[in-house]
């Protein structure tokens, strides 16, 4: 069983492969004209996946808990906001950082 999020993996693994297979894309004659093997193209272009934790995020009821490697911070109204603000910059566009927004205002 895996200790980290699927999340995280996900995402990362999401921009690693975006950037590869631009990668890929951008020196496609030079790999047609050298007739390289597709097997072989992403090994020359980048270099393998590598996961990175960034940490752990809790959210519980009106606190929350915060976990970045040796730093540890738990409970309180500050972190709660703490989190949300780590969660909002997450958000991938301006419509669902709105939507988030409007719903914590309701809150």
């Amino acid at each position: 069983m895996c200790a980290f999020q699927t999340a995280q993996v996900a995402s990362q693994q999401g921009k690693y492969l975006g950037s590869l297979f631009t990668r890929i894309a951008r020196h496609r004659g030079e790999f047609d004209a050298a007739e390289v093997t597709r097997a072989d193209r992403d090994e020359i272009v980048s270099k393998p996946f590598k996961y990175f934790h960034l940490g752990s995020l809790a959210y519980i009821g009106n606190s929350a808990v915060f976990d970045f490697g040796n730093f540890s911070l738990m409970g309180g109204l500050g972190t709660m906001y703490a989190w949300r603000g780590v969660y909002w910059n997450e958000q991938v566009s301006a419509r669902t950082r709105a939507l988030l927004m409007i719903d914590w205002i309701i809150r």
